[in-house]
């Protein structure tokens, strides 16, 4: 054994000679001495024994004290680092490896340096000096040991990644990572490669990826289940909370050595992910299962998920027990105060809220959650309107704990504190520090929107005060300049106001600027910054035609403006302002169209001239086819203008139904003749009944007040004769014609001779057939008012002549046997026409000479004539039927459908009774012909 021994540290001893290089730097070149060798021989012998190794260490640094440029050097360096490299003196083993100076490129002291490295986490150096050698063909280099420093090389790659702040940069070093982790798949290092492999892709955004591998790893490797599924569970919480919970359910806490974890970890995963609602649902389960040892941590979580969920008395109910019962310098009572103090906010508990502050204080001042606490307990006072206490308190926590971590909102609530207070000037001076200091603060936006509301608050509520102008405008320049971060809540709301302090404190050029330096999306309040250009145009510029366009674009964007009213009233009264100074366009129209929309909405704020006027402008519009003694045809236009017209006047009469009685008195006498218009506009309505009723009161206020100065009590007679008759009254009708004829009431030429022509109608119509002859006096009567009628004519009365000719002929005809009617009613049609076309006498000379004069009365004229022509042909028709001419009776009933269809067209459509004479004769035709029968068997006056 002994010569065993000795052949060991001779070899030994051999090998250290051996090693010494040939010209080593900082090496001695001389030969080792004696005492040298000896010294070297006995380190040598007692690293040859294993459990004398500890004594070696203090032998060799004494042997590197005495002999610093030994030829040995190296060699002791080696072992030395040996020994430190397995008691896992890391830096030490590596610092020693690096005095050596020989050549070191072996695989066993290579190995020995790049673990140092990677135990150092000198990831950087590692992969710089590793990743070569891998590519080297080191005959010594096992599998095992390559695939090892793949592992390391690729731990190395990994924590560069996560430990990278910069994107860029992290996804490379995770990237290379991988390749070196998936080069190990088919290895015994496998699993391990895996799971890593699941961490960087949970990291590259691939979480579907990690979770897949996570729960695959989950199956193989059971003592590990519930870890790798809660970690799966972790990364499916960041794409599908709901698979993420589904997870956790599988997490099973009794198993592998995981178990008196397990439930703690589970509970902090579902608070993790935010499922507050799932962790509390289950909180009897994990209490049933948690150790004592973790059952404290476990309600704490369950308190802070209650309070997440704004459940404070639940919270309160778990946290309470557990602050009683916890140790003093427990690490977890720091939080559990900040918590229920928390609770008890949200359930405005002041009283508790200053007890567990007071705790808070006492177990650790000085410590940031003091202000924490203080905070809360500010925010209380805050909502209590306490605002004194409130505003101690947050200067408190400003003064002691200047580095807090919520300055930020420590400083928005004190400041929003003095905004509550009003103390307006103080609060935009804090804000305006606090924008400048925390540019990019979360609440910057907040300060900056309560800065605004400030500077509004402070000049709304004083508008007219100019004495702070210059106050006022300095500030304007810092409150715009606010304003143009588009990104504040409700910013265009804001510019409105502003603008409409501007107009009120007559700044109109000012709040032009304003509005027009920004656009608005939002249609109502682009309306409200078009309505305030235009007021700034019109009382700051007196520009109407700025003001006009502004405002019609206010109104176009939003037709229900709160102000809508007195937009149109303005425009109303700058259309009429431009009308009198230009009547080429059609400024009256324009004015009338707002006026209108206001008197329809609320003729309370309208004077009664003005609705006056607006009811006749309209009456204007149709007052050529208004004529009570010729009553025309009206198309769809005309009974728009004739609905609006009737409207307005019945709102400047305050006539609403026909319980409603018509007030006039000596001074509103000009409501006379808005109350006859109305009754015609409604007579063409066909709204009859209104009609009568509202005649009805206005004679009745004619004859009580007789002695008044009335202008139309004749008018409002022939009406109300005209309105029994639609009324289908015929006496009454009869009565009130016979009044205005027979008590000699001065009247004008036309109304007196309407009035006979109405009179002989009615009296004819009124009578049984069976009293209808030339002896009856009636017929006399009304048959001697149609001939003095016709025989008076009057081209200005027409077509009261005209018509009195053509009932004459018709009445007349109809007395006769009925075999000579038709014969009788062609002589009289042709005797009249003959009449009217005259020329050889003075009066019809003048009946055509006047013609000239009157192009409407020459149309009319010609209409009537043509409608003569069309009765008389229609008749020749029926005669040369009767006479089997039936050439002529195909040319005349041609010829008379014909006439009566130009008729029905609008420029000869002249009145009502034409008409219908034509629309009666062609009906008639159509359907003589239809019917093939004899013609014309009867003859019937159309009225």
């Amino acid at each position: 054994m002994k010569i065993f021994r000795l052949i060991s540290l001779l070899f030994l001893l051999s090998f250290l000679i051996a090693t010494i290089p040939a010209s080593a730097s900082n090496r001695s070149t001389t030969p080792p001495s004696h005492e040298e060798t000896l010294f070297a021989r006995r380190i040598a012998r007692l690293w040859e024994d294993k459990e004398s190794r500890p004594y070696v260490k203090g032998q060799i640094v004494t042997f590197m004290e005495q002999y610093p440029k030994s030829q040995f050097l190296d060699n002791f360096l080696i072992m030395l680092g040996d020994l430190c490299f397995a008691e896992n003196e890391w830096q030490q083993a590596f610092d020693l490896y690096n005095r050596i100076e020989k050549d070191l490129n072996t695989v066993p002291m290579l190995d020995k340096r790049f673990y140092c490295l990677y135990k150092l986490r000198y990831y950087k150096v590692l992969c710089e000096e590793l990743e070569p050698h891998l590519n080297h063909d080191y005959k010594d280099l096992s599998d095992e040991l390559r695939e090892r420093w793949q592992m390391i090389l690729a731990d190395a790659f990994f924590q560069q990644g996560i430990e990278n702040s910069t994107n860029n940069q992290s996804r490379q070093f995770l990237t290379k990572a991988q390749i070196y982790y998936k080069s190990l798949l088919k290895s015994p290092l496998r699993e391990r490669a895996l799971l890593q492999l699941a961490r960087i892709y949970a990291s590259l955004d691939e979480p579907r990826k990690a979770v897949k591998i996570y729960i695959n790893l989950a199956a193989i490797q059971p003592e590990q289940r519930n870890a790798l599924l809660l970690e799966a569970a972790k990364v499916q919480a960041t794409y599908d909370i709901y698979s993420a919970l589904s997870t956790i359910a599988t997490v099973n806490g009794s198993q592998g050595t995981f178990s008196e974890t397990a439930v703690l970890q589970k509970a902090k995963l579902l608070f993790d992910i935010k499922a507050y609602e799932q962790l509390l649902s289950i909180q009897d389960e994990l209490l049933r299962d948690i150790s004592d040892v973790h059952r404290q941590e476990l309600l704490i979580l369950l308190g802070k998920s209650a309070l997440t969920l704004k459940k404070f008395q639940e919270a309160i109910a778990i946290l309470f027990p557990v602050l009683d019962t916890m140790a003093p310098d427990s690490p977890y009572r720091k939080s559990t105060l900040l918590t229920l103090i928390a609770a008890h906010r949200g359930l405005h508990d002041i009283k508790a809220v200053e007890k567990y502050v007071s705790v808070l204080e006492n177990n650790f001042a000085g410590d940031e959650a003091v202000a924490h606490g203080r905070f809360m307990q500010a925010l209380c006072y805050d909502k209590a309107q306490r605002f004194e206490d409130c505003q101690n308190l947050l200067q408190s926590i400003i003064e002691e704990f200047p580095s807090f971590t919520r300055m930020e909102s420590v400083a928005l609530t004190s400041h929003r504190v003095l905004y509550q207070q009003q103390q307006w000037p103080q609060c935009r001076k804090g804000l305006s520090i606090f924008i400048h200091r925390w540019p990019k603060s979360p609440h910057v936006r907040e300060a900056k929107t309560l800065f605004i509301q400030a500077f509004l608050q402070e000049y709304e509520k004083e508008p007219e005060n100019t004495n702070h102008d210059p106050q006022f405008l300095a500030e304007l320049d810092a409150v715009l300049n606010v304003m143009k971060d588009d990104q504040i809540p409700h910013n265009e709301e804001y510019l409105l106001r502003l603008a409409q302090i501007l107009y009120q404190r007559q700044h109109y050029t000012k709040a032009l600027e304003v509005l027009e330096d920004h656009p608005f999306s939002q249609q109502e309040r682009c309306s409200q910054k078009h309505l305030l250009i235009a007021l700034c145009h019109k009382n700051g510029f007196n520009d109407l035609s700025s003001f006009i366009h502004h405002a019609e674009k206010a109104l176009q964007l939003n037709p229900s403006l709160p102000e809508k009213n007195n937009v149109h009233l303005n425009l109303f009264a700058a259309y009429i302002k431009l009308s009198e100074d230009d009547n080429t366009k059609n400024f009256q129209d324009e004015a009338a169209r707002h006026l209108c929309a206001v008197v329809v909405d609320d003729s309370s704020i309208v004077t009664v001239d003005n609705i006056l006027w607006l009811a006749n402008t309209y009456y204007d519009k149709i007052a050529t086819k208004i004529n009570p003694y010729n009553p025309q045809t009206f198309n769809n236009d005309d009974l728009t203008i004739v609905k609006q017209a009737a409207t307005v006047f019945q709102k400047a009469l305050r006539f609403d139904s026909l319980n409603t009685l018509l007030e006039i008195n000596e001074n509103t006498l000009f409501m006379e003749t808005a109350a006859l218009k109305l009754t015609t506009l409604w007579g063409i309505l066909e709204q009859y009944p209104q009609q009568l009723f509202l005649l009805q009161q206005l004679d009745k206020q004619q004859r009580q007040n007789s002695s008044w100065p009335w202008k139309h009590r004749l008018e409002t007679l022939y009406a109300l004769a005209q309105a029994w008759t639609t009324n289908h009254d015929i006496p009454q009708a009869i009565s009130f014609y016979k009044l205005l004829v027979n008590n000699n009431l001065r009247c004008n030429t036309q109304l007196r001779c309407a009035t006979q022509l109405h009179l002989a109608r009615l009296l004819f119509d009124n009578l049984p057939l069976n009293e209808r002859s030339l002896d009856n006096p009636t017929i006399k009567d009304s048959l001697d008012i149609l001939h003095k009628l016709q025989m008076r004519k009057s081209l200005p009365q027409e077509p009261i002549h005209l018509e009195a000719a053509l009932d004459y002929a018709f009445i007349r005809a109809s007395l006769e046997p009925k075999e000579r009617q038709n014969q009788e009613l062609l002589s009289l049609l042709r005797k009249a026409k003959e009449f009217f076309t005259a020329t050889d006498d003075i009066l019809s000379k003048d009946y055509m000479a006047n013609q000239e004069l009157h192009p409407e009365k020459k149309r009319l004229f010609q209409a009537y004539l043509m409608l003569f022509d069309a009765h008389i042909a229609r008749l020749q028709a029926f005669l040369a039927n009767k006479e089997q001419q039936q050439q002529q009776v195909e040319i005349q009933m041609n010829a008379a459908m014909t006439i009566y269809e130009t008729l029905l067209k609008d420029h000869f459509a002249v009145s009502k009774y034409l008409v219908d004479q034509a629309k009666s004769g062609l009906d008639a035709m159509r359907w003589i012909c239809a019917e093939e029968k004899n013609m014309f068997s009867d003859i019937k006056r159309v009225h």
